[in-house]
Formats: C-alpha cells, sequence, structure tokens
C-alpha cells in the first residue's frame, strides 16, 4: 500500500512538473510574440568613410539573404593606405537568435576548409581567428565576435546566446549581431590599425534610433 502511495505522488508530481512546463512554453510563446520589433538600419553600424579609409557596399545574392533568414546583412569592402583591403560583414537581429551562427558553419557548407580556430587580441578587442582556405587555393584570414549593443562583446558563442536570450526576456532593446572581417592572403599588415580605427568609428545603437 506504502508502495502504491508512494508511485502515485511520484506520478503526480511529474504531472505537475510537466504541467509548469507547459505553461512556460505556451506563455513564452505568447510574450516573444507579442514583442515590438524595431526595425534595423543596417548601413548606419559603421560609416563609409573614416579615418583613412573608404568603403564600397558589396551586393549580396538572394540566397544570402534567404539562408541567413534576415534583411540586416551589411557587406562592405575598405581600401586604406599602403593598398590595405579587407571585407567587413554585419548581420543583426533584434527578434532571432539564430540568424546569428558561427561563420565557420557557413564555410564549411561553402567547400572550404576551415583551420587554426584560437582566440586573438587586436586592439583592446578579443576575435575568434581562423584561417579558410578555399579551391581557389586562396586563403582567407577571418576575425569575428558577437556583440550586443555597443558594450558586449562575445568570442564564445554559447556565452552570447545566453546573454541575448536574457535580453530578450528583459525586453532590452539592443539588437544582437556578429561582426566578421575577412582579410586575403597578403593583406594582413595594417589590419590593427584599421581595426582600431574601425572600433572608435563603430556604433550599433545608431543603427537603432
Amino acid at each position: 500500500m506504502c508502495f502504491l502511495m508512494k508511485r502515485g505522488a511520484l506520478m503526480r508530481n511529474k504531472l505537475i512538473v510537466l504541467l509548469v512546463l507547459a505553461l512556460l512554453a505556451w506563455c513564452g510563446n505568447v510574450f516573444f510574440a507579442s514583442m515590438d520589433v524595431k526595425s534595423i538600419a543596417i548601413d548606419k553600424v559603421m560609416p563609409l568613410s573614416f579615418a583613412s579609409y573608404e568603403g564600397v557596399d558589396l551586393k549580396l545574392k538572394k540566397y544570402v539573404y534567404e539562408i541567413l533568414g534576415s534583411s540586416n546583412v551589411l557587406s562592405r569592402r575598405y581600401t586604406g593606405p599602403n593598398g590595405f583591403q579587407c571585407d567587413v560583414s554585419v548581420v543583426a537581429s533584434f527578434s532571432d537568435r539564430l540568424v546569428i551562427h558561427p561563420p565557420e558553419v557557413c564555410m564549411h557548407g561553402g567547400g572550404a576548409d576551415v583551420m587554426g580556430k584560437k582566440v586573438v587580441r587586436l586592439c583592446n578587442t578579443d576575435f575568434n581567428y581562423m584561417v579558410a582556405k578555399y579551391s581557389d587555393s586562396l586563403k582567407y584570414y577571418v576575425y569575428y565576435f558577437y556583440g550586443i549593443g555597443n558594450k558586449k562583446r562575445y568570442v564564445d558563442y554559447y556565452r552570447f546566446q545566453i546573454a541575448s536570450f536574457i535580453n530578450k526576456v528583459m525586453r532590452r532593446s539592443e539588437v544582437a549581431y556578429l561582426f566578421r572581417i575577412v582579410v586575403y592572403e597578403g593583406q594582413e599588415k595594417g589590419l590593427e590599425d584599421f581595426v582600431c580605427a574601425l572600433m572608435s568609428n563603430m556604433d550599433v545603437e545608431r543603427a537603432t534610433n
């Protein structure tokens, strides 16, 4: 009899837990569905021209936006002193954290060999660093981090996702984004000077006002 009573109590506790989880899931869906999603003027994140650098917007193909699931994508090529050149891209979102994912996922899907991933520091900012090599035999040096607003930057994807989720729950109106720089083989010299100049002119919040 005692065994049956304990078993019945255990089943009731499990049922209560399942009902609570189901209720939280339902409330979460209603809560997030009702959130006001602001537009993002993605081209305002960083200036077209700054310091000694000039940028030109790169036109992305339709399938790129479809893969990312967002139109808030900026891709820009900058040139600077002594022939320096690099490509900078920003992918941003208010409502969908899954839009932002590690770049190596797409690179592997595009047929690249990705090597030597590690964390490096440029101009007091931590970046994920890796080397990508495609069939054209050129090496591409990739630097990236995840960010929320102007002050929070992450190299760890999971820490970024947790922080982004908390922001969403707290209804903080800060945009989440992926920031990436690609430097082509032979163009690495001058990168840190470029990063210092860009970081002092970059303003994510300007794109959401």
